[in-house]
């Protein structure tokens, strides 16, 4: 606005009638609030811009001809910002779809992973829901005994929650694996990104005779960035080890997930 006012004033504030040498200033604010704020921009800082020049020219006393003679050059500068703001806009455009798209890609590489650990995980999810309904029945039978074993029940029903904790985990650690769209960056803790990735990596792992190792320093530093995304990575790599392994019929397959200090303390590598 200001370098608005004073390119205006430049040019019809002083007494040189009918004289545009200093028009070109005009251009310079337009332009720059059209690359920054595309054609939303553009237009706003035009229309400032001619309200300015009609009540500078009216103030100042020009005539008619003069009036129009500045509205053909205006003429020029209106379309210049049109232009630029147009092409700014759609490049924002472009690049808004451009992220959608790489968002909507990475959503369905998570889901083309996890569908095809899908047998693995609905055998890791079944295997403590059987055991905490084997577990729930015979606490029952122990409280309806004539003489209850309340210990035993209370054992028993310990050890139901934990199996029942234990498929809650892996479901929400595969809801949240594929729901996710945005990115979302964060201080993470290390290990919890790991070792919520390999909850899911472990089950298709034991269908192949593979055991997953996981040996986290102590005293890492946190780190900064999308849990999704470092856990879609750990697991990539993971289930190329997997099917090498597989490739190559080895039986008792060992895969050793470590996480260390780096570059001299620096970094944390994986």
């Amino acid at each position: 606005m200001l370098a608005t006012g004073f390119a205006l004033w430049m040019i019809v504030g002083t007494d040189r009638p009918n004289d545009y040498k200093y028009f070109s200033l005009l251009f310079l604010p337009v332009v720059a609030v059209a690359v920054r704020h595309g054609i939303d921009g553009s237009c706003l800082a035009l229309a400032a811009t001619q309200l300015g020049l009609v009540a500078l020219l009216k103030g100042y006393g020009y005539d008619a001809t003069a009036f129009t003679e500045f509205q053909i050059v205006m003429f020029v500068l209106t379309m210049t910002g049109l232009l630029v703001g147009v092409i700014v806009s759609e490049r924002q455009q472009a690049e808004d779809r451009l992220k959608e798209s790489q968002q909507e890609a990475a959503r369905a590489a998570r889901l083309n992973m996890v569908s095809g650990m899908a047998s693995a995980l609905a055998h890791e999810i079944n295997q403590p829901m059987t055991a905490a309904r084997a577990l729930a029945r015979s606490a029952q039978q122990l409280l309806r005994a004539p003489a209850m074993d309340l210990e035993r029940a209370n054992a028993n029903l310990s050890t139901l929650v934990t199996q029942i904790d234990h498929a809650g985990g892996v479901v929400r650690r595969m809801r949240e694996f594929l729901r996710r769209g945005q990115p979302h960056f964060s201080t993470l803790s290390v290990h919890t990104v790991l070792d919520d990735a390999l909850v899911l990596a472990r089950p298709e792992a034991a269908t192949h005779d593979t055991r997953i190792e996981l040996d986290v320093a102590e005293l890492l530093p946190s780190i900064f960035g999308d849990r999704i995304q470092l856990q879609q990575v750990v697991l990539n790599l993971v289930r190329n080890a997997m099917d090498a392994i597989a490739d190559a019929h080895r039986a008792n397959g060992h895969i050793h997930v470590r996480a260390r200090l780096a570059d001299q303390g620096k970094s944390v590598e994986i």
